[in-house]
C-alpha cells in the first residue's frame, strides 16, 4: 500500500508542476502581448501585395479600411470604417456608377501626391 501511496503522491506533484509550464518570457507577463502561431513568417505587411492567409490575418488587424462588413448580420451589411458613412451610388451619364467617399474627421495620412496639399496630413 505504501508504494501505491508514494506513486500517487509523485503523480500528483508532477501534475501540479506541469500546470505551471509557461512557454512565454516572464518579462512579458504584465504587458499586452499576443502570441500566435503561423506556419511561416509573413513575406510582407503591405496590404496591397499581401497574398497569403497569414499575411491577411495580420494586415487586417493593423490597417483599417474604408468599409467593413458587419460580421453578425446576415445577409452581410456594409458599415463605415475610415469612411464617414457608407456612400450611395451615383449614376453617371454613360450608365456607370460612381461612389464618393468622405473620410471621417480626425484621420491623418502621410504626405502623398494623391492627396491635396494640406496642413498636417488632414
Amino acid at each position: 500500500m505504501s508504494r501505491l501511496t508514494d506513486f500517487m503522491a509523485l503523480a500528483g506533484c508532477l501534475a501540479v508542476i506541469g500546470c505551471t509550464n509557461n512557454p512565454y518570457p516572464e518579462a512579458d507577463r504584465d504587458k499586452k502581448v499576443l502570441y500566435s502561431s503561423f506556419n511561416e513568417a509573413p513575406k510582407t505587411l503591405d496590404p496591397a501585395v499581401a497574398y497569403t492567409t497569414a499575411e491577411h490575418v495580420i494586415t487586417g488587424n493593423v490597417y483599417d479600411t474604408l468599409l467593413e462588413y458587419h460580421y453578425l448580420e446576415r445577409p452581410y451589411r456594409l458599415i463605415a470604417g475610415l469612411a464617414a458613412a457608407v456612400p450611395e451610388p451615383r449614376q453617371l451619364p454613360d450608365g456607370r456608377q460612381a461612389y464618393r467617399f468622405e473620410v471621417r474627421p480626425g484621420v491623418l495620412f502621410h504626405a502623398d501626391p494623391c492627396f491635396a496639399p494640406s496642413q498636417g496630413g488632414r
